[in-house]
Formats: structure tokens, C-alpha cells, sequence
């Protein structure tokens, strides 16, 4: 400090003088000086505080780390002024590397367990102490599940007489979670997708994000699926269809109160007025009967395969018994 102390005085009265020439001349002296006590105290052996970073090495294809790991931290250290100096300053220091051998019974690591490793690695100083006392950690077992996507057709936002004409595709149809096993083991095997539109009345064709799970230490295979179907206006139908008996009794058999029935149906708008009478077939069958009112239930068991929602007006009639 005396000597730093004697340059700053004499560095001062020099700037007194009056010529300039001389001024750089003790400008250039006075850097001279002060670079050669900077090198010559660097020489010396010092003791300090060091913030160093550290790296993990664990077996990161069957583990994950479900918390933040420690990235730096306090060592006491002794040492030359240029080592020193290079580790505190200079960027780019390789981190020190802690190994973990078992990962799932792994929760913390004291500082007097870190040290054998800690000093190993740092060979050009010496480490006197590592300052904090606890490192906390934790792992759990990594893991992948494949999940199905669907679409639960019966609960799409049509428009109002809009009805599904195609199956609904899904692309991909799986996607692979991969995570913590306390999170991705809990994951349902389906995953249903929303449709995030309302009062569809044209062919649906749209890419739509992956969100089922938010959580940035589960990964996906794919961060978008592709969901498209088709759709058309239906509009209602009704015919009278000839009713069919089944196992109603020989003797004593009770009468429809009419041979026909209304049956009422959806089809495309496109083939208004193509269902023909004779492919429908209307049935009541006497197993049905209700003795409570003498009525049976009537089924419709053939239809055209392109008219929907096939049902008779009344879905019961009741029995008529001849009086003698």
C-alpha cells in the first residue's frame, strides 16, 4: 500500500509540470509502474471466496429432474493471483462435474461429501472448504406412455339439421408423452380433443394444438394433430310404412288398430325424396306386449343405409281385441 501510495504522489506532482512531451513521458512510466506491481502482486498466494458452476452427471435417459439443479456454488480457495484471476474472471470456466449414481434415492448432497470431487478437479488451486453446506436435489424415474386421441363424434358443434358424413380422421392418431413417472404414469390412455368452432356447416379440415398436459418437464412427440371430417345439411322425412306382426298368438290374436305406421327419418339434402317405401320395414312384435294397456312397441328393422336417425312417429299402438 506504501508503494502504491508513493506512485500516486509522484504521478500527481508530475502532472505539474509544464511541458507536454515531458507529461507523456510520466504517463507512460506511471502505467509501466503500476502494471508491474499488478503482475508482481499476482505472484503472491491469496485466499477468497469463488462462485464456480457445476454440471450433473446422472443417467438422464431413465431419470429427470423434477426441480432446478443447482448451477453454481462458494468455495473457499486458496491460491497464486493468476489462478485466481482466471477462474474468477475469464468466461467460459468448465463447470465442475458432480456424479450421481443412484438418482431416485438422491435428495440432497452436503458439502463435505462434494469436496474429494470438487478438489480433484480443480488441481491448479486449492480448495479449503466448500461453503454451502447442503445441495438439494430430486429425480424421479423417466418415462413414455402412448396416448390415443379421439373425437367424440356425437358431441360435435354442428350446425342445427347438420349431421357427420364421415369418419373422423385424427393425424397422428398416438402421441408419445415422456416425463416424470409421479406425472406421465396418472395420464388417461385417451386423450379427446375439442373442437374449438361452433356451428360447423362445411367440411372441417384444421390443425390444432397439442395442450392436454401443461407442464414444461413433460415433452410430446408432436405438438400439433391435423383433425378433419365431413358434414352436410339433412333435412325430415316421414312415410307410412306397412307394419309387419311378429309371434303374436294363432288364436284369439289381437289387431293393429292400422296396417301402416308413420315413420319419421333424416336423410341428405341432396337425396330428398329418394327413400322408397318398400326398403323400409316396420315390425311390432307381440314379446313386447304391455298388459297394463295392450300396447306393443314397434321397431323399424330395414332402412335405406343413407337416411339417419330412422324411428317410428308413435313407437307404441295399442291392441284391439274382436268382440264375439
Amino acid at each position: 500500500m506504501e508503494q502504491a501510495k508513493n506512485i500516486f504522489i509522484w504521478f500527481v506532482r508530475s502532472f505539474l509540470i509544464s511541458h507536454r512531451s515531458d507529461a507523456k513521458i510520466v504517463v507512460m512510466c506511471f502505467l509501466a509502474a503500476t502494471t508491474f506491481w499488478f503482475l508482481n502482486a499476482l505472484n503472491k498466494d491469496y485466499t477468497t471466496r469463488l462462485l464456480y458452476p457445476i454440471a450433473f452427471d446422472y443417467a438422464d435417459t431413465a431419470y429427470i429432474a423434477t426441480a432446478k439443479l443447482p448451477e453454481k456454488i462458494f468455495l473457499n480457495v486458496s491460491g497464486y493471483g493468476w489462478n485466481l484471476l482466471r477462474k474468477s474472471i475469464i468466461p467460459g470456466s468448465k463447470p465442475l462435474v458432480i456424479k450421481i449414481n443412484s438418482p431416485a434415492r438422491t435428495h440432497y448432497l452436503t458439502g463435505i461429501n462434494l469436496l474429494p470431487a470438487v478438489t480433484e478437479q480443480l488441481d491448479d488451486i486449492r480448495v479449503n472448504y466448500i461453503m454451502d453446506d447442503t445441495l438439494f436435489v430430486s429425480f424421479d424415474r423417466k418415462i413414455s406412455k402412448a396416448i390415443t386421441l379421439r373425437v367424440d363424434s356425437t358431441q360435435l358443434p354442428l350446425k342445427e339439421n347438420y349431421r357427420l358424413t364421415s369418419p373422423v380422421s385424427i393425424e397422428p392418431a398416438t402421441i408419445t408423452f415422456t416425463g416424470p413417472a409421479s406425472i406421465v404414469g396418472t395420464l388417461s390412455n385417451e386423450i379427446y380433443i375439442d373442437i374449438p368452432v361452433k356451428e360447423i356447416d362445411e367440411n372441417y379440415d384444421e390443425s390444432l394444438p397439442v395442450d392436454y398436459v401443461q407442464n414444461e418437464l413433460v415433452t410430446k412427440d408432436a405438438q400439433w394433430i391435423r383433425v378433419s371430417f365431413e358434414v352436410a345439411p339433412f333435412i325430415s322425412e316421414v312415410q307410412r310404412v306397412p307394419v309387419q306382426t311378429a309371434n303374436f298368438p294363432k288364436k284369439n290374436s289381437p289387431a293393429l288398430p292400422s296396417p301402416e305406421a308413420e315413420v319419421q327419418y333424416l336423410v341428405p339434402q341432396d337425396d330428398a325424396g329418394k327413400a322408397r317405401l318398400q326398403d323400409f320395414q316396420v315390425i311390432a312384435d307381440f314379446k313386447t306386449f304391455n298388459k297394463k294397456d295392450s300396447s306393443v312397441k314397434l321397431s323399424v328393422v330395414t332402412h335405406p343405409d343413407f337416411v339417419r336417425e330412422v324411428r317410428p312417429v308413435y313407437g307404441t299402438v295399442k291392441l284391439r281385441y274382436e268382440q264375439k
